[in-house]
Parts: C-alpha cells; sequence; structure tokens
C-alpha cells in the first residue's frame, strides 16, 4: 500500500507539472537584486569562502580543549597479568587560553575573507548588469534603425526600378543599410560577453538563457556621494 501511495503522489505530481498552465521558473537577468541573491547562493567562490569560514569556527572549540587520553594495554605472560594505562597530557598554563585566542583569530580572518569576496563579487556582477543593460538597449535601437534603414532602402531601390529615382540614393540607402551590420554585430558581442559573465557568477553555463534586463540600479543620493561620508563607510564597511 505504501508503495502504491507513493507510486500515485509521484505520477499526480508529473501530471500536474505537464499541465499548460503551469509555468518554470524564470530565467534570471531582468533585475540586478535578483542577480546578486542568486550569486549570493551559487556562486562556487564565495561558497568555498563560505566553507573555510565554518571550518575555521569549527576549530575555535577544539583548540582550547584538552588533548585525548592515551590509552594503553599490555599482557605480561611471565606474571600472568593485564597492565591497563591511562595518561594524559596537561599544557602549561595559558597555553589553551593562548590556542583558543589563535583560533578565533583565525575563524575572524577567514570570516573577513568572505566578506571580502562578497564585496568583491557584488561590485562584479553591478558592473556586468551595467553593462549587459548597456549592450541590450543598444541592441534594441540599433535593430530598430537597422530595420529603418531596410525599409528606407526596399522604397528607394523599388522607385529607381520604376524610374522615379536615380541609382546615386539607391546605393546611399543600401550603403546607410549595411554600415550598421558591423556595429551590430558588435554589440551581439558584447552582449554575449556579459551573459557568459552573469552565467559565471552565479554558477551557470556560459550560454544559458537570461531575461532581458528591465532597468538599471537607482543612483543614491547626492549627500552620499561627499567624500567624508565614503569613507567613514569605507572604514567602518569594507573588509579588507
Amino acid at each position: 500500500m505504501r508503495t502504491l501511495l507513493a507510486a500515485g503522489i509521484v505520477a499526480g505530481v508529473l501530471l500536474l507539472s505537464a499541465e499548460p498552465g503551469s509555468s518554470a521558473e524564470p530565467a534570471p537577468g531582468a533585475t540586478i537584486d535578483d542577480l546578486l541573491a542568486r550569486v549570493r547562493k551559487f556562486n562556487p567562490e564565495l561558497a568555498a569562502a563560505a566553507l573555510d569560514r565554518e571550518a575555521a569556527v569549527a576549530k575555535i572549540y577544539p583548540a582550547g580543549a584538552l588533548d585525548d587520553p592515551m590509552v594503553n594495554l599490555t599482557r605480561d605472560q611471565g606474571f600472568r597479568q593485564t597492565l591497563f594505562t591511562a595518561s594524559q597530557e596537561f599544557p602549561l598554563w595559558g597555553k589553551r587560553d593562548l590556542r583558543h585566542g589563535v583560533a578565533e583569530a583565525n575563524a575572524a580572518a577567514s570570516a573577513g575573507r568572505e566578506g571580502n569576496v562578497t564585496a568583491e563579487l557584488v561590485e562584479q556582477t553591478k558592473i556586468v548588469f551595467s553593462q549587459y543593460y548597456q549592450a541590450d538597449q543598444a541592441l534594441r535601437v540599433t535593430r530598430e534603425i537597422h530595420a529603418l534603414h531596410r525599409t528606407v532602402a526596399d522604397t528607394v531601390r523599388a522607385r529607381y526600378a520604376q524610374g522615379l529615382g536615380t541609382q546615386s540614393d539607391a546605393i546611399r540607402a543600401e550603403l546607410e543599410r549595411t554600415r550598421l551590420e558591423p556595429e551590430l554585430s558588435a554589440l551581439e558581442r558584447d552582449e554575449a560577453a556579459a551573459k557568459a559573465k552573469i552565467n559565471a557568477l552565479i554558477g551557470r553555463p556560459a550560454g544559458a538563457e537570461l531575461a532581458a534586463p528591465r532597468e538599471l540600479r537607482k543612483l543614491p543620493p547626492a549627500a552620499s556621494l561627499k567624500l567624508d561620508a565614503l569613507m567613514a563607510r569605507a572604514r567602518t564597511g569594507n573588509p579588507s
């Protein structure tokens, strides 16, 4: 009965997931906040730094504890007796506290390195998202202009075929259209490079699909961009 019940539950889940109305998780990349959340969750470099910090924290308690006792069991055949001995090493005064302090300092250093990695990744993500947004917007406008030039070139070519235009007008319109093609190719390369960087930051394959960026981050207030305020934030919040 348990097997049948489990099979029925699995079949029901599969049927629900196969319904036309069911929606999959949307592709990332639409907003910077979504990307930053994914970086903190999926970035392999940040995950490695977090594991190092956890390992350093786990060493604090053993560093201040006594070493494991040594147990020895021997058999004396001559006297027909078994000897059981136990020994325990006791470090000199203050040595355990010193080891405990060193372990705490190492844990704090690991936490600082994790914070530094986080700050650098956040900075990289914001920069790459801005590049992705710029390439996406430039591509959109350039494609619209390219389509407009194509329409104009087709119109001028048709007028020239009907004897209503000159050959120079047709050549000029065609040159204007072809002039944008190298720019389109360059913008497509920039967009592909930005996508690959974003996917690397969130632990996805380089060619994975991303959503179109919707908007840039809002600029901070002008009062927060004063040098004294920025230096105070750097002294108190920068992990380096």
